[in-house]
Formats: structure tokens, C-alpha cells, sequence
């Protein structure tokens, strides 16, 4: 149970950061 939330995690820190890039690039 521990590894699937740690990996869930992992997987909204990563959209989290491609959204922050997109919106960086578009303010940009």
C-alpha cells in the first residue's frame, strides 16, 4: 500500500511540473 501511494505521488509531482513548465513557457 505504501509503494502505490508513494508512486501516485510521484506521478502528480510530475503533471504538477509539466503544468508549471507549460504555463512558464506560455507566460514567457
Amino acid at each position: 500500500m505504501v509503494p502505490y501511494i508513494s508512486a501516485k505521488r510521484k506521478g502528480i509531482h510530475i503533471t504538477n511540473l509539466i503544468r508549471t513548465t507549460r504555463f512558464f513557457i506560455r507566460s514567457l
